[in-house]
């Protein structure tokens, strides 16, 4: 592997890749091939943290239906979830993982279901346009639903670059922390 460009990185991936063709629950060989993804990373020399959503489990709900503060906790059991199903699978596959709360990294890698950036949701508006590159700024601004707007700002606060890119071609992980043009790159 030729040398890579980010050294340091957090690697965001979306709990709704997790469940693979179902998009709920728990897919094992989902698990097993970003497992061996990761241990790519590992063996280029990357130190990597992982975060994962939990949109497999739980897509939020109207305040009207369930408390906000309610509906945020359910999300946070559900991405300790995915956590622990990640790290048993990188464990039984030799790769020494252990579940934490916090990071500082390089640049934080946001693996989705969608290939970047869009200036609307794709599946719905065929119309959306795709960005290479964008600041955080006009991400807030625009109210583009990338990531939650608090941890777009939280990077933006502390200029972490954000790599986009889709999740169903794993070797796109590779490619990120390689700084190969992928996806969108947010800074």
């Amino acid at each position: 592997m030729s040398e890579i460009k980010y050294k340091r990185v957090l690697l965001k991936l979306s709990g709704e890749m997790l469940g693979g063709q179902e998009k709920r629950g728990i897919d094992i060989s989902v698990l097993d091939e970003i497992s061996n993804q990761i241990k790519r990373m590992l063996e280029a020399k990357a130190e990597v943290a992982i975060v994962i959503g939990a949109g497999n489990f739980w897509r939020g709900k109207k305040e009207d239906e369930i408390e906000r503060t309610t509906s945020d906790y359910i999300g946070m059991l559900g991405t300790t979830m995915n956590g622990l199903a990640l790290q048993s699978r990188l464990q039984k596959n030799g790769i020494d993982a252990i579940l934490q709360t916090a990071i500082n990294a390089d640049a934080i890698l946001v693996g989705k279901t969608i290939d970047g950036v869009y200036s609307d949701d794709p599946k719905i508006n065929s119309a959306a346009i795709k960005y290479d590159n964008i600041t955080y700024q006009d991400i807030l601004n625009k109210d583009l639903k990338v990531m939650d707007l608090t941890a777009i700002s939280l990077c933006k606060e502390n200029n972490i670059p954000l790599v986009v890119f889709a999740l169903q071609e794993p070797e796109n992980i590779i490619k990120a922390i390689k700084g190969e043009k992928i996806g969108t790159l947010v800074n």
